[in-house]
């Protein structure tokens, strides 16, 4: 969960979610994603190399890659040779724009999954995001029956029908 995402820079704000090298397909809600750069309209789910990242509500920009990178590692950590390294490179993340205001996202990571899997859990999450704000950002997972809260001030708030929680 992100939240309160707010700029005054001229610069392009984003959130990265996953940046690994490129392998085999990438799916975008199970249709194979050809090669390239684009932006996607509210994905369910998108899946790479036994990893799946599905989007709850509707992300306002998401960005997805899949293209070759290349870059010196002497000029990033000043080692070893100056050569030129080349790799398929996979990277999906949030745009949030140039002095986003409030922006927030969600999104849940399942590691080791199939396709089917990723669609099965973007059809009927296990995770169910209670509040995502800049006061509190809490989760439930159904079937553990385990709830995670964050609170970023003094405050109350109603974990379930028979729990409050209050912090000072």
């Amino acid at each position: 969960l992100g939240t309160d995402i707010t700029s005054e820079s001229d610069s392009l704000v984003t959130t990265g979610i996953n940046q690994t090298r490129l392998h085999g397909e990438v799916l975008v809600d199970g249709k194979v994603f050809q090669n390239g750069e684009t932006q996607i309209q509210t994905p369910s789910w998108i899946w790479h190399d036994s990893v799946a990242y599905v989007f709850p509500g509707s992300p306002k920009e998401l960005k997805l890659e899949a293209v070759e990178k290349s870059g010196r590692l002497n000029r990033i950590f000043g080692l070893g040779p100056d050569s030129l390294y080349r790799q398929e490179v996979f990277s999906v993340w949030y745009e949030h724009g140039i002095k986003p205001m409030n922006e927030s996202y969600a999104y849940a990571v399942l590691p080791g999954v199939s396709p089917e899997t990723a669609k099965t859990y973007s059809q009927n999450p296990l995770v169910n995001i209670m509040s995502n704000t800049s006061k509190v950002q809490a989760v439930d997972h159904k079937n553990l029956k385990i709830t995670g809260i964050v609170f970023y001030e003094a405050g109350g708030f109603q974990a379930h029908d028979n729990l409050w929680l209050e912090v000072n």
